[in-house]
């Protein structure tokens, strides 16, 4: 079944085999004797037994066989070995390839998270969390450090879920009394707004308790903003080139350009800011053919006369001009009274 050609007896003599090395090895765990304990369980898994034949298996039937049930729980043990020696990348790695043949251990995902805490993985650990408490809405251990991790992300309203659907489990649950109580605190306006259920929003922690919940909330904060910190100070941006452009429609094809060093950003975890290097770019034809047209220099126009200011001429002036004595004569009589000085000079 495992080996092309082996008889059923050579199988059961295989897989008693592997079995045996299998005890062997949690033999080295028991012992704490992890050097020992990693290379047994690193050799069981190149171990004929595990030579899986693609035909053999259909379905639910691969995940039920023993042979899949033994190599799940090798990985299982060679991620604790790992994490006991504070190799978590190692760890991570083998309780993932647990949990994708068995994704109903509960135990194995509560580890997963507590090794994503240890490499301030707050994402991973609340995701495999949430997985826990799909197996079991129950699990104390997994309530009680989500609470914590969602306060330290600061994403209050699904802490205030997880908080209430706890109170409704129990509601002495102090650690979920006293960061209710932070949260109320910090931000009264979401507070005042959630939908509680009758009776848990008035619901109080004990004082001597408070301080004392609440340290490690607030120490998963400190590392989450700290890390945080940390990566975006070591961080540089690459330098993104822009490729050539289609001679025939550049400027069409530049917007594709441009859309295209924003897709490789978002696929590879890029900032918007990293800098663009044009300079293997035939981005100069572009701007080129489609650089606007200076407007012609104004034809040189004819000089004007030379504009003489001009005094207006006094009366006098224009008086002597036409001959007129500027002196004062009288008054240039009418033909009425001409004619009634004649009459009178008659009469008398």
């Amino acid at each position: 079944k495992y080996i092309s050609g082996s008889s059923r007896q050579n199988k059961e003599v295989v897989e008693s085999d592997a079995f045996q090395k299998y005890n062997k090895a949690l033999t080295f765990i028991k012992n704490k004797e992890n050097e020992l304990a990693e290379k047994s369980l690193k050799e069981l898994l190149l171990h004929p037994y595990f030579n899986f034949d693609d035909d053999t298996f259909s379905g639910a039937d691969f995940f039920n066989d023993p042979a899949v049930k033994l190599l799940t729980s090798i990985y299982k043990n060679l991620g604790k070995v790992h994490e006991n020696t504070s190799n978590y990348d190692d760890a991570l790695e083998c309780y993932l390839e647990a949990v994708s043949s068995d994704k109903t251990d509960i135990t194995t995902w509560y580890n997963i998270s507590n090794v994503a805490i240890k490499k301030v993985n707050y994402t991973l650990a609340c995701d495999s969390l949430k997985e826990c408490l799909n197996i079991n809405p129950s699990f104390w251990p997994s309530i009680d450090t989500l609470i914590c991790l969602l306060y330290a992300l600061g994403d209050y309203i699904s802490c205030l879920h997880l908080i209430q659907h706890s109170l409704s489990l129990n509601t002495n649950f102090e650690r979920a009394l006293c960061v209710k109580a932070q949260i109320e605190e910090e931000d009264p306006f979401l507070f005042k707004n959630f939908s509680w259920k009758q009776g848990l929003a008035d619901l109080k922690p004990s004082e001597s308790a408070t301080d004392k919940e609440m340290e490690y909330p607030k120490e998963l904060r400190e590392k989450d903003q700290q890390a945080k910190k940390q990566s975006m100070s070591l961080k540089t941006d690459p330098v993104l080139c822009l490729r050539e452009l289609c001679l025939k429609d550049p400027l069409a094809d530049l917007g594709i350009a441009i859309c295209e060093l924003f897709v490789k950003s978002k696929e590879e975890d890029l900032s918007l800011f990293c800098p663009v290097d044009f300079s293997k770019s035939n981005l100069e034809i572009l701007l080129t053919k489609h650089q606007p047209e200076e407007p012609p220099p104004p034809e040189p126009s004819q000089e004007a006369p030379e504009v003489v200011p001009c005094e207006v001429p006094k009366e006098e002036e224009v008086k002597e001009k036409e001959g007129v004595s500027s002196e004062l004569e009288p008054p240039i009589k009418t033909d009425a009274k001409l004619a009634k000085e004649i009459e009178t000079k008659e009469r008398k």
